[in-house]
């Protein structure tokens, strides 16, 4: 965990907002607008605040969520604060000087732009502290919306769009304005509010659910989470930009490129070398993975394009126009047609029956492969004979690399029957001010998220597929090999 600093408030405060200002190189706007997030939360020590603690101290002072609409003056706020930070410090001994990140905390709150109001309200500085909070997103989630909520137990649109609002002065407060800016609010309720039927508003499970698809608005909120939790991470492998070893915090793997891992600051500054394209899905760990892990993630990734799976958005975008653009979460078959100009219903047919026999075996393939990558991990801690496990794994891995080159040999019969068609460009981002970086945020429940760049169309769909199938036969090659190593650092041809 990151040590609280020490030193005049003044002084302090000064580093934090250049520290702040110094992000502003980062490409990517909701990591960026996250980093300057964590930058804060380390200077002012909520890494020693929980949402409990929290909770406590407002219930000392008999705080309800009937109270959250009025106002505290100065002395209030300060003695909540004070408060907030001694118990804060009761808890984790002369590790934390609170007096400095108190002082740091009402610099903060003072400078926060209130649309030229001088006193906070308490809901206002509810939602503040347990956004900087060391806590789970869900159970923040869930705070906000016990306080938001009206007598029929719903969140009606007037009060999200107020939680929305305070969240806003925050990314205010950071100079991101320009980026999650008040134009992104409207639409963003109404990806909330437009399939509802109710005119009450939402129940807590309608709003976890929307919340949890990251709305456009609230995207730099989960990277903050993954960002903190991934402080002290350590992922035995070296960055290929930077040469960092090993890289700490947050790593990007790509998916296409064989061995290729980027630290999160050559990430953040869109820093990469000669062998990698912008346009290349990378995915992003906050925890450690195993060698076996991370090449699974890989071949599924290859075999889902394979099988003429579209990319997806997995973020809610804000679409400006007020028109909200269907979720793009579920994946959706490209089509291929028969070029030529005999009967196309017939050949389109017969390629659909091709089509479906190699996606099946496909499928079949890479479930067979991530199951036994389960087993291999479980059996290391067996006590069945090294050799016997080796032995067994590489004729499992030799007949399922056979398959890819029958399957192989079908799609280079295809590509001589003229039945080839370019790959569509990869999916991006809607235009809107938050997506000019050309980049998409996905996150998911396996602990890391994807962020991937818009592509090109420079490529047939037949070289897409056999550049893809050697680079898969290469890696299982190389595991065959390697014996298995769970060495990260081994080389690939």
């Amino acid at each position: 965990m990151m040590e609280n600093i020490l030193g005049d408030p003044c002084i302090e405060y000064n580093k934090m907002m250049a520290e702040i200002q110094a992000c502003n190189s980062f490409k990517y706007s909701a990591y960026r607008t996250a980093y300057k997030l964590l930058i804060l939360h380390k200077y002012l020590g909520f890494q020693n605040i929980s949402l409990d603690l929290i909770k406590g101290v407002f219930m000392k002072y008999q705080i309800h969520s009937t109270d959250n609409y009025l106002l505290l003056d100065p002395e209030e706020t300060e003695n909540i604060l004070y408060d907030i930070f001694f118990a804060a410090s009761k808890q984790h001994g002369t590790n934390f000087n609170f007096q400095i990140s108190l002082e740091l905390t009402k610099m903060f709150m003072k400078n926060i732009p209130m649309n030229g109001r001088n006193s906070n309200s308490v809901l206002f500085l509810k939602v503040v502290l347990i956004c900087l909070s060391t806590s789970s997103l869900q159970a923040k989630y869930q705070y906000w919306f016990s306080q938001l909520v009206d007598h029929n137990l719903c969140l009606p649109r007037r009060r999200l769009q107020l939680l929305l609002q305070i969240l806003m002065m925050i990314t205010e407060y950071l100079s991101e304005s320009n980026t999650f800016s008040e134009t992104l609010i409207q639409p963003t309720l109404d990806s909330c509010f437009n399939k509802n039927q109710s005119v009450l508003g939402i129940s807590e499970d309608e709003f976890i659910l929307w919340v949890k698809k990251e709305p456009q608005f609230l995207v730099w909120l989960s990277t903050f989470h993954r960002l903190s939790i991934s402080l002290n991470v350590n992922h035995n492998v070296q960055c290929s930009a930077c040469g960092i070893f090993p890289i700490v915090g947050l790593r990007y793997h790509c998916l296409q490129c064989i061995q290729y891992d980027l630290c999160q600051l050559c990430f953040f500054t869109a820093r990469s070398n000669k062998h990698h394209k912008p346009r290349h899905i990378i995915r992003e760990y906050c925890t450690q993975s195993s060698f076996y892990e991370t090449a699974s993630v890989f071949i599924k990734e290859v075999f889902k394009r394979l099988c003429g799976h579209s990319t997806k958005l997995q973020y809610l975008p804000a679409n400006i126009s007020g028109s909200i653009k269907n979720d793009s979460r579920c994946e959706k078959d490209v089509s291929i047609e028969a070029s030529s100009n005999g009967n196309q219903t017939e050949q389109k047919h017969c390629v659909k029956n091709v089509e479906d026999g190699i996606r099946n075996e496909l499928q079949r393939i890479t479930s067979e492969i991530e199951k036994e990558a389960r087993l291999m991990l479980s059996d290391v801690t067996t006590e069945l004979s090294t050799n016997y496990l080796i032995d067994h794994q590489a004729r499992f891995l030799q007949e399922r690399l056979d398959k890819i080159k029958a399957l192989q040999y079908s799609l280079a019969k295809r590509k001589g029957a003229s039945i080839e068609n370019e790959i569509p460009a990869l999916e991006s981002p809607l235009r809107t001010e938050i997506e000019k970086d050309s980049t998409l945020l996905i996150p998911n429940s396996s602990g890391f998220s994807t962020w991937l760049e818009s592509t090109e169309n420079d490529e047939t769909y037949s070289k897409q597929l056999h550049s893809e199938l050697e680079h898969i036969m290469t890696k299982l090659n190389c595991m065959l090999e390697s014996n298995f190593s769970l060495n990260e650092d081994s080389s690939f041809p």
